[in-house]
């Protein structure tokens, strides 16, 4: 074989040894950081492509540090997901673009829930305006509710009411009929209106979310943090002087806690410079009828800071007989 032919063949080896070489230091450098990856590299024959799976756990206990010593493996903590995982509000696409999830500690057990950012509220010039947002075209879908609710429940009673009632969802009545506490419950809620000295019509009533969840299930996170932006519209189109937050769901969307309606009853709360008042919602009255002469000492001091005297006289369905001596 001639000199030229030598040559030649000696330089293809060198260059062949050194795409090699550097092959094998950026698959080390790869695997240790524990990347799956394709590498195509450009040739004399073409493209040649080399595939790389790795395990993590092995290779790390494998492959050693600058100091000689093996890097020994972290097992990452199994984390219990709520009932609305962030993976499946991820599937669903509705969890907004910043959200992520954080541990929490409960005992000697870790749970992973998704931490939600304050919501913005919608700007309205009136509540006709941020009703047209709500119901224009086929209706807000910004949560899987839009696809089974049969109406978008925005709200009923005066726009300029001096104290507004919050609930938590519509139910099967109010999906029906477009109104909010028109059940059972919304008739006692009327009921305590009323032995307050005022009527429907002075006051506003609305829900957190404004569509039904189906089976009057409890609203989830995702759908909590959709609708929010209206009701706070809504309180920021009305300015009343009180807020009555009815049940857990309202009080914890509003004052942005964990706490039970049990443990914030009886606290001084404002939101956004207005008194808040936690209480029980009406439902959990009509299980728990021994809970109304609690709920009415909430609703004696919403008279308090709307300057109206409080009535003497309390009807037994507000507030069983046998219990009005204690009031």
């Amino acid at each position: 074989m001639d000199a030229s032919g030598e040559q030649g063949r000696q330089c293809a080896k060198g260059a062949l040894s050194s795409w090699s070489t550097s092959l094998q230091f950026s698959f080390s450098l790869l695997t240790r950081s524990g990347l799956g990856f394709a590498l195509q590299s450009e040739g004399s024959s073409g493209i040649v492509e080399a595939a790389f799976k790795y395990n993590q756990k092995s290779q790390l206990m494998k492959t050693p540090t600058p100091s000689n010593k093996p890097v020994a493996s972290k097992k990452q903590p199994k984390l219990r997901t709520s009932k609305t995982s962030r993976a499946e509000v991820i599937r669903q696409g509705f969890l907004p673009d910043g959200l992520k999830t954080m541990p929490i500690k409960r005992g000697k057990a870790r749970a992973s829930k998704v931490v939600f950012p304050e919501p913005v509220p919608v700007l309205a010039k009136s509540m006709a305006e941020l009703t047209e947002m709500l119901v224009a075209g086929k209706g807000c879908l910004k949560c899987k509710l839009g696809k089974t609710r049969t109406q978008i429940v925005v709200g009923d009673g005066d726009p300029k009411a001096e104290v507004v009632f919050v609930g938590e969802a519509p139910g099967e009545q109010e999906d029906l009929q477009g109104k909010p506490f028109i059940g059972r419950a919304g008739q006692l809620l009327t009921k305590m209106i009323e032995a307050m000295g005022l009527s429907r019509a002075e006051v506003y009533i609305c829900n957190v979310v404004k569509c039904r969840p189906p089976e009057n299930r409890n609203p989830e996170p995702d759908e909590v943090y959709a609708c929010s932006p209206y009701l706070l519209g809504q309180l920021g189109v009305i300015r009343p002087k009180v807020i009555v937050a009815l049940g857990t769901f309202a009080a914890q969307t509003l004052l942005r806690t964990e706490e039970k309606i049990s443990n914030l009853r009886g606290g001084k709360y404002e939101y956004a410079g207005i008194r808040l008042i936690p209480t029980f919602h009406p439902s959990y009255l009509l299980r728990s009828p021994s809970s109304k002469k609690d709920a009415w000492e909430d609703l004696k001091q919403v008279c308090a800071l709307l300057g109206r005297e409080v009535p003497k006289k309390v009807p037994a369905v507000i507030v069983p007989a046998h219990m009005q001596h204690h009031l």
